[in-house]
């Protein structure tokens, strides 16, 4: 901190008073009424033997931790970090610009990273009823409803110049809300007479004003939050699943499939907006078609660049309002896939050796990311990639799993032996 006394928590977290804390002041109070209740039962409606009727409920509420990338990475802003920026400077260069910058008491803020004062841990209510119908000693099917809301949910917003003292703070706040909803249905088909499957359906419903807290909102003074509330970044409407597995003589064949609806896609303007980038969408043009078919580009159709426009900014360049077209309002692609895995076990002594092939994506149907969702963006649109790439490019740097072991690629095959002793 070179000596700096200065605390990294704010007094304030309304933008036209915003200040920092004395030293010693806690990041935000600690709660001590975060209860968690929770409770279960099953009731046994039909007691007929091999036909009985069970129905489940629960409900529970849960904590998080409330703390996101923004808190966890303190360290990285004021006062623990102060830049100096050189330019031109000829070699060699004079050793009284080489010093390690200082923090003064009272000096300008560049980047600073700090929660609301009055943050509170966000919290989910959960719960569930399910009525389990059994068909015979193998065979059963269960009807599902899933509820979810989320309240004071880690939202982070960016303020640029909110006073004269802060040229940037990363606040993190509880204006984040969610709402899940899902009707579920499944059938499973316990292993007999060398066969067991399970076939599920869901149709799911999931809304929020922010489904990340690491990504930087536009600031709540400016923009309304509930402006942002639509579909989830993860809403998938329609997903059905199945897997079924058959034994006979030493061979064993495993078959997995999934099939859903697409995944929402945020259009952008591709400006940035009161120092946050990649969060002001555009108006709609009433009358205009969202979508439009197009042989040249993949997938046949592509979204129509003349249905948006940006909204009007002021002589600063900064919008004088969100932009019509509601968050996460178009999809992109639907995807389906099928594997399948033949497996040989070989008794030898004591051991066993199994000999496997596994092909995945049998059929080698195309699933394509998500479309361009930026306007500026000449592949606005467009969808670049194939499902898999878009997931995650892998390691530290991308995230996620590597594209060979994500659903949306292209047809695989792999072979492998065991030797189990």
């Amino acid at each position: 901190m070179n000596g700096s006394d200065a605390a990294l928590t704010l007094a304030s977290a309304e933008p036209a008073v915003l200040s920092l804390a004395p030293p010693g002041t806690p990041m935000y109070s600690t709660t001590f009424g975060n209860v968690a209740p929770r409770v279960g039962a099953a009731y046994r409606l039909r007691d007929a033997t091999e036909r009985e009727t069970i129905v489940r409920g629960g409900w529970g509420v849960f904590f998080d931790m409330g703390s996101n990338a923004a808190i966890d990475n303190l360290a990285t802003s004021f006062p623990f970090v102060a830049r100096r920026t050189l330019a031109n400077v000829p070699f060699p260069a004079n050793p009284a610009l080489l010093l390690p910058p200082t923090i003064a008491p009272g000096a300008v803020v560049d980047f600073l990273v700090a929660a609301d004062p009055h943050l509170q841990l966000p919290y989910t209510h959960q719960w569930n009823v399910t009525v389990e119908q059994a068909l015979n000693p193998t065979n059963t099917v269960s009807v599902s409803y899933i509820g979810a809301l989320g309240r004071r949910l880690l939202r982070e917003e960016r303020l640029l110049n909110p006073t004269p003292q802060f040229q940037q703070v990363t606040l993190v706040t509880n204006h984040g809300h969610s709402q899940y909803d899902a009707l579920q249905a499944k059938y499973v088909r316990r292993f007999s007479k060398g066969l067991q499957t399970l076939v599920s359906y869901t149709l799911a419903d999931s809304k929020d004003n922010s489904s990340s807290d690491v990504v930087p909102a536009l600031p709540s003074n400016r923009i309304d939050p509930e402006q942002d509330w639509g579909p989830s970044d993860f809403d998938v409407r329609h997903t059905l699943s199945g897997g079924a597995t058959y034994a006979f003589g030493g061979w064993s064949i495993d078959a997995i499939f999934i099939a859903r609806s697409a995944l929402p896609v945020n259009v952008l303007t591709g400006t940035t907006a009161f120092g946050v980038s990649s969060a002001l969408r555009p108006d709609a043009v009433p009358g205009a078609a969202f979508y439009v078919d197009d042989g040249g580009v993949p997938g046949g159709w592509r979204f129509n660049r003349a249905a948006f426009v940006t909204p009007p900014a002021d002589a600063g360049g900064n919008p004088l309002r969100q932009g019509t077209l509601g968050r996460n309002a178009l999809r992109g692609f639907a995807m389906s896939q099928l594997d399948l895995a033949v497996r040989r076990d070989i008794p030898i002594g004591r051991t066993n050796l199994q000999l496997r092939v596994e092909a995945f994506n049998v059929f080698n149907q195309v699933s394509l990311g998500a479309p361009t969702n930026t306007l500026t963006s000449g592949l606005f649109g467009q969808s670049t990639r194939t499902l898999a790439s878009s997931l995650g490019a892998g390691g530290v740097a991308g995230g996620g799993l590597s594209p060979l072991y994500q659903v949306g690629g292209p047809r695989s095959i792999q072979l492998a032996v065991r030797l189990r002793l």
